[in-house]
């Protein structure tokens, strides 16, 4: 009777790999015979491979990272940073594209609205301080709507997210932060 040395299973006579593990025959080591009549014979003991060795061992092909780190990726466009502080992104391509898109966002969200005060402040001042109040209003009525933009890119990242896409964000998607 021959024994797999790697999972310790039993191998059939002709085989070539353990059915168990899928190790090489050539790996293979007999144990010795016991001897039927004795009644304290013990079974040869089958290591089962845990749960973190099997997940360590063979790495997740892209469709199964996609399908289980899709909420993280999803966060990532609404709170950028856990992602982060859990440490998804380092062992998951999936969340790191989505978190680096998520990250660009935050920092263009910022900048974004910032500016766009500053610009729309002073443009609209000066038109109204020309007497030209319509046209501050219709600015003023402008910037608002611009303000939507980081929204609507969060809605696209999010969508894309949820697909299982790798996409980036329009205009500022090719830049790289995380890495």
């Amino acid at each position: 009777m021959a024994f797999c040395k790697q999972c310790g299973a039993q191998l059939a006579e002709d085989a070539k790999f353990c059915a168990s593990c899928g190790a090489a025959v050539q790996s293979v080591a007999s144990q010795p015979q016991q001897d039927p009549t004795s009644s304290t014979s013990i079974p040869p003991i089958q290591p089962q491979p845990s749960a973190q060795q099997t997940q360590s061992s063979t790495p997740l092909t892209e469709e199964q990272d996609i399908q289980q780190n899709k909420t993280m990726a999803v966060l990532s466009y609404i709170l950028f940073f856990v992602p982060l502080l859990i440490g998804t992104h380092k062992t998951s391509p999936y969340v790191k594209f989505h978190v680096n898109q998520g990250t660009v966002l935050f920092i263009f969200s910022l900048a974004w609205g910032l500016a766009l005060s500053i610009i729309i402040g002073i443009v609209s001042s000066i038109f109204g301080f020309v007497g030209l109040t319509p046209i501050a209003w219709l600015i003023r009525f402008a910037g608002g709507i611009l303000r939507y933009i980081p929204l609507a890119l969060v809605i696209y990242g999010v969508v894309n997210a949820l697909n299982g896409v790798k996409k980036e964000l329009p205009i500022i998607g090719k830049l790289n932060i995380i890495k």
